[in-house]
């Protein structure tokens, strides 16, 4: 999907979705990718989750029902496989559509404030255009976003932007540093104390160089009552558990939180 001037592009959209009929309208999850891609320019990055982090395959191998440690990259704690693999026998993965907009550099000058522009260029067209799609559920309680190192910074800021506009937000091992984290849970206290809040998740793995950032921000998210799931699984902050439990963990817990389940 191509958005031109008059959308707020020119901006390229890649549509991951599955290949199979559900029978019903799919949840909608906007999913960013991370610095690398940023800095490939707009085209080429707009392919990061769908070529460099092979979200297709994800899907498919969760269709199957069955993970293996293969399927995580090898990246694979066996009891949360095991739990994983449960919940699939008892509810199969369903799918999702998943917009991939390209993610601009966004980090590079540290700042809380400087997403904006691009929370409401996601929110006022990009999800818009990606429910015009056909499949797609125009329910505003099935939009979900979702983004990796730079793009689970910049999901976490749009969601605190945006907080009414998106039913489930996530961030997979958040690019955000420790002097951030105070001000990250203040703003929190605020979106999220204010009538329906999203649900909220942090995945992180224990080789993440942001982990200990995002461990904190999770303890102070707990001080100020902002609900929210923290996961932490093996794995290094590399293309390879993107391609594993990044895009694995990520779709598994849209599919089931979109549709107002339980993540496991």
């Amino acid at each position: 999907m191509f958005l031109d001037a008059s959308h707020g592009g020119p901006h390229w959209i890649r549509i991951a979705r599955p290949a199979w009929d559900a029978g019903e309208g799919f949840p909608l999850l906007v999913a960013l990718h991370g610095l690398g891609e940023a800095r490939k320019g707009r085209e080429p990055g707009s392919w990061g989750w769908i070529k460099d982090y092979h979200l297709d395959q994800a899907m498919l191998r969760l269709r199957k029902g069955k993970l293996t440690p293969a399927d995580l990259q090898g990246f694979s704690d066996p009891k949360r496989l095991a739990r994983i693999n449960k919940s699939l026998r008892r509810r199969p993965f369903r799918g999702i559509v998943v917009a991939c907009p390209y993610t601009p550099d966004l980090i590079s000058q540290r700042s809380l404030d400087n997403a904006a522009s691009f929370a409401a260029f996601l929110v006022d067209r990009v999800v818009p255009e990606a429910q015009r799609l056909p499949g797609v559920s125009a329910s505003a309680s099935s939009i979900g976003i979702d983004g990796v190192s730079l793009g689970g910074r910049l999901a976490l800021l749009s969601a605190l932007a945006h907080p009414q506009r998106f039913a489930a937000v996530g961030a997979i091992q958040a690019a955000i540093d420790g002097d951030e984290v105070a001000e990250l849970a203040r703003r929190a206290g605020i979106a999220w104390g204010h009538g329906t809040a999203p649900r909220l998740r942090f995945l992180s793995s224990d080789k993440d160089f942001y982990r200990e950032a995002v461990l904190s921000l999770h303890s102070a998210l707990q001080k100020v009552h902002v609900p929210h799931d923290y996961t932490v699984v093996p794995g290094p902050h590399a293309y390879a558990f993107n391609r594993g439990p990044g895009a694995i963990e990520m779709l598994l817990w849209h599919d089931r939180v979109l549709r107002g389940e339980a993540p496991l």
